[in-house]
């Protein structure tokens, strides 16, 4: 599965519509993710990639550009 389809299963997920996704949509001010939504977030994406965000690395700042980013570079290390 492509890294953009497990993302928007994720945001899916806690809640976010698909159709709100936009790639400079930031994650607090464009998508309205509260405190509590970022933490079920980071966890569904950790989980969904199998790995360990390092603290800070998203952000409520952060835009669905840059996680997808973040991810497919993740994907591209061996």
């Amino acid at each position: 599965m492509p890294v953009e389809d497990k993302i928007e299963k994720v945001f899916g997920e806690i809640g976010i519509d698909r159709s709100e996704l936009r790639p400079e949509a930031a994650l607090k001010t464009g998508l309205g993710v509260d405190s509590t939504e970022m933490v079920e977030l980071l966890v569904a994406l950790e989980k969904e990639f199998s790995v360990r965000i390092p603290d800070g690395a998203i952000n409520g700042g952060s835009t669905v550009r840059e996680i997808i980013e973040y991810f497919s570079n993740a994907a591209a290390r061996p």
